[in-house]
Order: C-alpha cells, then sequence, then structure tokens
C-alpha cells in the first residue's frame, strides 16, 4: 500500500438519486441469485443474514442433528427446537432444513468439465463482485495453511489432498485456499476433481521464514534435545527456544485473524451454510473460555479480543463453520521414551541433579500438543464445525468434515437483549425429540451492527487497506456492479469509475427529517499491471432520501463515482465500496488500458 494519505472527496448529500441505466439493478441481480428453483429439502430462509437494522439483526445458526449412531435426523420442524441465549429463550423467525442427498444424485459429472456455471456476460468496462456460482449444496472450503506449518507438513498434506480428491462424491462444490505469506485462492468453487487436482499441483508458495520459528517444530526441538551434551547446553537452548518461539507470533497471529475474516467476507454472499476446512499443524492462539488469547510461549497475555471478536463475528453472519484438521496426523514422542533414549548418545538424559532432563521436555511437548487441540475444539464448537486429530487419514477427515456440514437445520431469531456490548453470548438449542442429540455454534460475540463508526480507526483503515489489497479475495458482504472508463472526451480526460451498489445489505437510518440515511465509502486503489500500488481515491457519500427516492433506490441501485488522472499504461484497479455504519465491505479486481492521447 503506498504511504501517502488518503484523497477524500467532499460528502455528497443524495436527495434523489439517478438510476445508471448501462447496469442491471443489482437489487434484482441480488434476488433472482435467491430465488431460483430450489431442491425440495430447501425451504427459503426469511431474511437475509447480512440485512442489518439500525435497532437490531438477525441470528442465524446452524443446527446438526443427528441420532444415537451418528445419523442425520432429517424430519424436525420449527416447533421441535427451543433456543436459549444466556438462558433468555428466543422466537424462532425463520426455518431452513438442507439436504444435498437427492440434488448430488441428480448432478452429473463429466470429467475435465467445470460444473460451475458460466459467469454472467457483462458489457465492456464493466466488473462485478456479485458470485457466479450457484449450487443447492453447502459449500466447502480447503484452507492450505503453510503459515502454521512445516514444509514437511505441507508434503503430507499435498498427498492426502490427491487421496481426497480422487473420492470426491459427484456435486461436491469445494474451493481451495491457501495461507502463505498472502491468502490466495488456488481454485474458486467446483465440483470437478480434475480442475482441484491441477490447483493442488501448481502451488509452490511456502510460509515466509521470517514468521516461522528458526529451531523447528516441537518434535524437531525434541530430537535435537536427545543430542546434547551437557545440562548447560539444555538448559541454554530452551531459553533460545523460549524466545525465538515468540519471534513474529504477533505477525503469524495478525495473518492468520485476519484471513479467516478475509474468508468470512469472500463467501458473504453465497446462501446457505459454508463449510471451511483448515488444514494446518499449529495453532499459535490459546483461547481462554471467556474468549480472550494469548500467546503462546510468552508469560505475558496480549489482548487479541478485539480482532477475535471481528472475526468471529465475520465468520457468524457468512454462515461459516469451521472444521480444523491437525496436518501432523499422529503426533508422537517416541523417540523420548525411555528404551530410544537409553541407546542415544546423550545416554537417555541427565541425572546429574541440575533438574534438567528429557522428562520434562516430553511432557511440555505432550502439554503443546493438547494446547493444540483444545484450541482446535474451541474454534469448531464456536463456529458450529468438528475438529479432526491424531489420525494420519487426512483425506477422510476432510471428507468427514463435508459429509458433517452436509446435513442441517438453520434458525434465525431476532435477540431479545438489544444491548449490544460485545461480550460472547451462549446459545443453547434444545430439542423434546428423544434420542436426537444436537451440535450448533457455542455462541457470538454481541457486537453492536451499526457502532462500526466507534471502532478503534486503525482497525477501520486496516479493513479498507485489506479490502484494497490485490491479494484479499474479492469481498462479497456488499454487492456491486462497477464501470470503469479510460480517459476520452466524453470522460473529461479522466478515468471514471462508477459504481452501482446493491442498496439491500446497505443500514439505512430512518431520522427525526423523515428521510432515510446512509453513509458508505467508494475507493480506488491503483496498480500497475505488475501489482505495484501506485496511488489511492477514496470518497464518503452520504445520502438523505425522502421516501419516494427510497424505495426506488431499492427497486434499482445506489450510485457513486470516483475520476481520476492516469498516465498512459495498463493497470489494475482495486475497486471497494464499504457501509459506514456496519463496516460491511465488497471488492473486486478490475483492469484497465489507458492509451496515447488523441
Amino acid at each position: 500500500m503506498p504511504s501517502h494519505p488518503w484523497r477524500f472527496r467532499s460528502a455528497v448529500t443524495l436527495l434523489l438519486l439517478s438510476v445508471i441505466s448501462y447496469l442491471p439493478a443489482q437489487g434484482q441481480a441480488a434476488q433472482h441469485q435467491t430465488s431460483q428453483p430450489q431442491s425440495p429439502q430447501t425451504q427459503p430462509v426469511y431474511e437475509s443474514a447480512t440485512v442489518m437494522r439500525a435497532t437490531t439483526r438477525m441470528v442465524l445458526v446452524d443446527v446438526i442433528a443427528t441420532d444415537r449412531s451418528g445419523n442425520p435426523v432429517t424430519d424436525l420442524k420449527p416447533g421441535d427446537f427451543t433456543v436459549l441465549e444466556d438462558r433468555s429463550p428466543q422466537q424462532i423467525r425463520s426455518f431452513n432444513f438442507q439436504h444435498p442427498a437427492e440434488v448430488a444424485a441428480s448432478v452429473v459429472s463429466t470429467p475435465g468439465v467445470s460444473t460451475q456455471m458460466p459467469a454472467p456476460q457483462l458489457p465492456e468496462h464493466v466488473f462485478t463482485n456479485v458470485p457466479a456460482y450457484r449450487a443447492a449444496a453447502p459449500l466447502n472450503v480447503i484452507l492450505v495453511d503453510a503459515l502454521n506449518s512445516t514444509l514437511l507438513n505441507q508434503m503430507n498434506v499435498r498427498e492426502e489432498m490427491f487421496k481426497l480428491l480422487l473420492k470426491l462424491p459427484p456435486g461436491r462444490p469445494v474451493a481451495i485456499y491457501a495461507l502463505g505469506e498472502k491468502l490466495q485462492i488456488l481454485q474458486d468453487f467446483t465440483s470437478d476433481p480434475k480442475i482441484l487436482r491441477d490447483a493442488i499441483t501448481h502451488y509452490k508458495d511456502h510460509a515466509p521464514q521470517q514468521l516461522k520459528n528458526p529451531v523447528g517444530d516441537p518434535i524437531s526441538q525434541a530430537f535435537i534435545l536427545t543430542t546434547l551434551p551437557s545440562p548447560s547446553s539444555l538448559q541454554a537452548y530452551l531459553r533460545y527456544t523460549q524466545d525465538a518461539a515468540s519471534v513474529g507470533a504477533d505477525q503469524r497471529i495478525s495473518l492468520t485473524l485476519d484471513a479467516l475474516q478475509a474468508i468470512a467476507q469472500a463467501l458473504s454472499a453465497y446462501p446457505g451454510r459454508k463449510n471451511l476446512i483448515w488444514l494446518s499443524a499449529s495453532f499459535p492462539l490459546a483461547l481462554n473460555v471467556d474468549g480472550k488469547m494469548k500467546l503462546k510461549g510468552d508469560a505475558a497475555e496480549r489482548n487479541y479480543e478485539p480482532q477475535l471478536a471481528r472475526m468471529a463475528d465475520s465468520l457468524m453472519s457468512a454462515q461459516v463453520a469451521v472444521y480444523p484438521v491437525d496436518a501432523r496426523g499422529m503426533a508422537t514422542l517416541s523417540f523420548l521414551e525411555a528404551g530410544v533414549a537409553a541407546r542415544h548418545p546423550s545416554g537417555g538424559g541427565y541425572t546429574d541433579g541440575s533438574g534438567v532432563g528429557l522428562e520434562p521436555v516430553a511432557s511440555n511437548l505432550s502439554d503443546e500438543l493438547l494446547a493444540a487441540h483444545a484450541t482446535m475444539n474451541t474454534l469448531a464448537e464456536r463456529t458450529g464445525g468438528k475438529a479432526f486429530y491424531n489420525t494420519n487419514d487426512l483425506d477422510k477427515a476432510v471428507l468427514a468434515g463435508m459429509d458433517d456440514g452436509a446435513t442441517y437445520y438453520t434458525l434465525g431469531y431476532y435477540p431479545t437483549s438489544r444491548q449490544w456490548d460485545g461480550k460472547f453470548r451462549k446459545l443453547q438449542i434444545k430439542t423434546a425429540r428423544a434420542d436426537v442429540k444436537l451440535r450448533y455454534r457455542s455462541g457470538y460475540f454481541a457486537i453492536d451492527p451499526t457502532g462500526y463508526p466507534q471502532k478503534d480507526p486503525r482497525l477501520r483503515a486496516h479493513d479498507l487497506i485489506q479490502a484494497l489489497s490485490l491479494e484479499s479475495p474479492a469481498a462479497t458482504a456488499l454487492l456491486f456492479q462497477a464501470r470503469v472508463l479510460p480517459p476520452s472526451k466524453k470522460t473529461g480526460n479522466k478515468v471514471l469509475v462508477d459504481f452501482s451498489i446493491d442498496p439491500h445489505a446497505l443500514s439505512f437510518q430512518h431520522g427525526d427529517d423523515g428521510l432515510e440515511h446512509a453513509t458508505m465509502k467508494c475507493a480506488v486503489e491503483v496498480y500497475s499491471d505488475k501489482g505495484v500500488p501506485l496511488r489511492t481515491e477514496a470518497s464518503d457519500v452520504s445520502t438523505a432520501l425522502k421516501p419516494d427516492a427510497y424505495q426506488q433506490v431499492l427497486r434499482t441501485n445506489l450510485p457513486c463515482r470516483a475520476s481520476f488522472n492516469l498516465e498512459e499504461g495498463n493497470y489494475l484497479l482495486r475497486l471497494a465500496v464499504r457501509d459506514e455504519r456496519t463496516g460491511l465491505i465488497g471488492s473486486q479486481t478490475a483492469e484497465l488500458s489507458v492509451g496515447a492521447e488523441e
């Protein structure tokens, strides 16, 4: 990102908005997306999770119901459920059931041919972040985590992924993301295993060296310990590893949390549940029961709660359930056992009374594995997923995660408590049906849906910077189309970017003046065709709409314009729009070629 300050234009008050005639109405596009014929098993949700109001928000909870044998229970009705939030009963306002069995059976998959629907044909110079993929079955995202995994673990994950893709059932939509120096999409949603295998084959990115622990993973460290010649060298090594473990940990945590939030924002516009299967060998965070986190290996607890709350809220709003899978497989410390250590040149341990030996080292490493698995369980419970560890069959674990999240109920309610204090609210869902086990997210953070202006300005700036990065996936919490026109006499020899924004996810507030108020930010980051950032343009837009103009906007789009000068050349433009009251963001990348002036 460039270091120069933002260039803001004056805020515009729009009393009556003209309709941008060259674009189809985004509201209509969004309605078309969710009103397509659905399978007999799927009932429509009455209101979108991203539609927020000034005084309330709908909470959606996906519920997996199984019988004693672990088989899905498919005949529950709304009256069979009771929803409690912090022990207070809630009224179910929406009910949806997803069972993809017949959908999957009806899909005919041709090897080598993608089942993704073709992207809609857009006019020249027009770009959109409206998802092109349509699926009746729940979507699955596989996150290959190189940032928190060793090279050996990454190789194992790749082999297991190939095995998995040979077994992928037809009609199972999957996207593959990778987290290393950056978050990137290796393959967008498709149910074609060949396309997915090609994406894994060509992935070569690895975790940044400066963010890794230079002494390696716990197993490698333990092996080194068995070669040390004396207690003093062991003590020195332990001090070194403790210091090294904290180097770059803050960056790893920030990158990991940012990646999870970016994935949630990218999946926001896709209806229904999304299963995020996270293949990782290390979790740098220890989550406490109260939602706070502390850095492993650091005596002082650092407060990551704001970042955790934002990430968790984004996952909840996008209906994303996390399925952590331990890429280490069966992690053992067999070489620290007495018989192995006795055959080692070190003599099997230290017995000179120093109090330092391999037994406490083994205990510490075992504790670290247990802590990592506890964190995996907590992440899964918080989001309604399931953790998999202590297994070498990673392909089976991934398939089990997909199967687990394929059949579910979605319950929606408006919380009776309107006190948005940011605290964690515990959910409890019961059923009167005997022998039925329910699994669902453990709760959510009561973040004020319209309290974004009160958040730390640095976090708000970080959100926009991330959205404007070419490396981030396109965010879909706010849908838009944009026409990008090169300089000409008609444009006043300036580049024009005309946004057309779907107003249905914007937070309008009815004012005492009888008008409907909303505030947005429209931004453009200009890059060279090589990805070098060059400049930033941003506009604040305030609307104050009379009732008839407001209804007209809901039927069409909300416009926003950016204009600026560019020299001859080829460029990449990162486009972003943000609701300044809720923080919802939409983003997409556009291409632009500026020719010589006539």
